[in-house]
């Protein structure tokens, strides 16, 4: 097969699998846990303020204030 053809077959199971992505969407207002960056654990006492393509903005439940990073899908699950 030519580089082309294997380009555009890679290609299309990129997107295959893209369109069947598991995330759970949560929405504005949903009670979360984020991923910290350096340490990797999860930290409560946030909702979704907004959701994105990719993820979500957050907001601290204590003062309300939305954090200033956007947290990709796989850094933010629903509170237990």
């Amino acid at each position: 097969m030519s580089d082309t053809l294997d380009y555009a077959r890679d290609k299309g199971m990129i997107e295959a699998f893209r369109d069947q992505s598991s995330r759970t969407d949560l929405t504005v207002g949903t009670a979360v846990e984020v991923r910290g960056h350096f340490r990797g654990e999860w930290s409560r006492g946030f909702e979704v303020a907004e959701t994105t393509h990719d993820g979500y903005w957050v907001r601290r439940l204590s003062d309300r204030y939305v954090l200033p990073v956007e947290f990709l899908d796989r850094d933010v699950r629903c509170a237990s």
